[in-house]
């Protein structure tokens, strides 16, 4: 029986903007707009959508997702969801 959904840490076959591979569980870092500037999210494998995303969030509690890595390559890697957690936090908008 095939396996549905990757293990954990599993290679996406995509790199970021540096060409660095990125696995379950990264967290990167990309330019957003002018209002909240650079944002962060974690890719993760959604099996509805059959593909990694990129799922981030705004302190309003409301949130995105990058379907299947389209745009990971303008992405930089700035940790791991396991290793460095406290790197992965909702996005704020600029003070004015």
């Amino acid at each position: 029986m095939r396996e549905t959904r990757p293990k954990h840490h599993e290679y996406t076959g995509l790199v970021d903007r540096e060409g660095t591979s990125i696995f379950e569980g990264a967290i990167l870092e990309r330019w957003y707009n002018q209002l909240y500037g650079d944002v962060r999210s974690v890719v993760v494998w959604d099996a509805e959508k059959g593909a990694w995303v990129d799922r981030g969030h705004f302190a309003s509690g409301s949130g995105w997702v990058s379907l299947n890595g389209q745009n990971f390559k303008y992405n930089l890697i700035v940790g791991h969801i396991d290793e460095t957690p406290e790197e992965l936090y909702p996005a704020v908008k600029k003070a004015e």
